[in-house]
């Protein structure tokens, strides 16, 4: 294994160990007080020349967090759409080995592009497609 790829498995496994904590943890938005808040979803898109790999192609409805982390050695960036059209929610432009974050609310029984806008990125591969489940998860 290279040692590019050695880093960049090194970020990604961080990045999953913090997701993980997160989700144990106790939610950002609100107060303890202010009672039980639904911990919002997470998806970790990798970036590479030139493809997008989602750590799920599933989730579910409601509130989200995507986390970009840019493997590559080029800059790129992240766009997120409704198939069907609507706001475009993005994650700006993320230098090589670094990561940015977009919040945003998933629609129940939907399907969403996600892409980079960069340059021809988008014509070379760089774009996926997310499901959001009709029913929350448990």
């Amino acid at each position: 294994m290279s040692a590019r790829r050695a880093a960049a498995a090194a970020t990604v496994a961080a990045l999953a160990a913090t997701f993980a904590l997160a989700l144990g943890g106790t939610s950002a938005v609100g107060s303890p007080a202010a009672g039980p808040e639904k911990v919002p979803n997470r998806l970790l898109v990798r970036a590479d020349e030139y493809d997008l790999t989602l750590s799920r192609g599933e989730i579910g409805p409601g509130p989200a967090l995507i986390q970009l982390v840019n493997d590559g050695e080029d800059a790129h960036d992240l766009q997120v759409r409704l198939q069907k059209g609507g706001v475009t929610h993005q994650v700006a432009e993320v230098a090589p080995g670094d990561y940015g974050t977009v919040e945003l609310r998933l629609k129940k029984g939907s399907r969403y592009q996600l892409w980079c806008s960069l340059q021809n990125h988008r014509l070379l591969g760089m774009e996926a497609k997310l499901r959001v489940k009709r029913k929350p998860v448990e």
